[in-house]
């Protein structure tokens, strides 16, 4: 019969709309009859998201294809425990969770490409990773070492067991409108970030652009989130796991490309002056890139070709990362004018430099540097 349902409006969402649905009354459906092939499991609450053809913060001044749920839907599918019909995806992941109990991806449980909803379990309210690692008292070393660790080793995981992926893992994530999107969204507004910097924006960016319309190669390429930084983490609040959400931006990437954005967001988060202690932000940081590192292995992880790609996407992310975000309180943040932004552009412009000339001296391990 019919149901009583609260729906609350999610902060977080930035691309989607997002809310968590519960459900008001004491009978909780398995199968409510308004969501067909849909089982909440006894849940009393799920996450739903509603995708619009742009980003729903922006509006339509920032068009962004409704394929990105498509995405979503099928990234989660694949670490789904069963194969997950409404997909039509391979759950070739379906063992890391299992084998790794410290990270968490949440459950796909409905979706409707016509009606673009998602629904997907809901983990709680818990704090992104970087409101964790900010909080006072500060979390200790011995968590923010674990969950680094648990993190990286995560992605190495699904990277090895993913690289140069068959065709139809390639055909199922293919999105032309996301490769676009960073060029648009993120490449291009960089020019003039950088000639504010003092530097050869045109050079830097068109540089950016042919890499990044590029990619890697099938060798160093293989199904990676896409988006991950700071706030695309959620950390359990008895610290025993983290959890990787929104996946929208998942795909075929360039193997270690997750690292390189995670890593920028986080270095300008331990530098910002509004952070109240850089050791645990650091800590993790490390933590996740040795892990990485270990588990990928060393072949892989200092081949020259893969380092050199590495370090163009540490630059590209880092540039982003200083100009996206506020990460202080300075009167010309705003307009990008400030210190705090331009030494982060102009540190993200050596970078490209680097993987642009690969300057005698500059050559060394990206993992050991970033």
């Amino acid at each position: 019969g019919n149901k009583n349902f609260t729906v609350e409006r999610l902060t977080g969402g930035f691309v989607n709309w997002v809310g968590r649905v519960t459900i008001d009354d004491d009978k909780v459906p398995s199968k409510p009859a308004e969501m067909p092939q849909t089982s909440w499991n006894g849940a009393r609450s799920v996450i739903a998201k509603y995708a619009t053809p742009y980003i729903f913060t922006a509006g339509p001044a920032a068009p962004f294809s409704i394929l990105r749920q498509t995405i979503e839907a099928r990234s989660l599918a694949l670490f789904a425990s069963t194969p997950f019909t409404n997909a039509a995806v391979p759950n070739t992941l379906s063992g890391v969770p299992a084998e790794q109990p410290a990270i968490r991806v949440p459950r796909l449980l409905f979706h409707d490409s016509q009606t673009h909803v998602l629904l997907q379990e809901d983990l709680g309210t818990l704090p992104s990773l970087g409101d964790w690692l900010v909080q006072v008292p500060s979390p200790s070393e011995e968590a923010t070492r674990r969950l680094g660790t648990a993190v990286g080793t995560f992605l190495a995981t699904i990277h090895k067991r993913t690289r140069d992926p068959a065709q139809e893992l390639r055909t199922l994530f293919a999105n032309e409108d996301a490769v676009e999107f960073v060029v648009r969204e993120v490449i291009s507004p960089l020019r003039k970030d950088f000639a504010l910097a003092g530097l050869d924006g045109a050079n830097l960016c068109n540089f950016l652009e042919q890499q990044w319309r590029q990619g890697p190669g099938h060798n160093l390429e293989s199904f990676c989130h896409g988006d991950l930084w700071h706030a695309s983490v959620l950390v359990a609040k008895d610290e025993q796991y983290a959890a990787l959400i929104d996946w929208e931006f998942a795909g075929v990437k360039t193997i270690g490309s997750d690292l390189a954005q995670c890593t920028a967001f986080l270095k300008m988060l331990a530098q910002s002056p509004k952070t109240p202690a850089s050791a645990p932000v650091v800590s993790f940081n490390s933590s996740m890139l040795q892990a990485y590192q270990t588990t990928l292995g060393h072949e892989l992880s200092t081949s020259p070709e893969l380092q050199a790609k590495l370090k163009l996407l540490f630059g590209l992310n880092l540039a982003n990362a200083a100009t996206w975000h506020p990460w202080c309180d300075c009167a010309k943040v705003a307009e990008h004018h400030c210190e705090h932004v331009l030494g982060g552009v102009r540190e993200a412009a050596r970078w490209i430099q680097i993987a642009m000339y690969e300057a005698e001296g500059h050559a060394g391990d990206w993992f050991d540097t970033a």
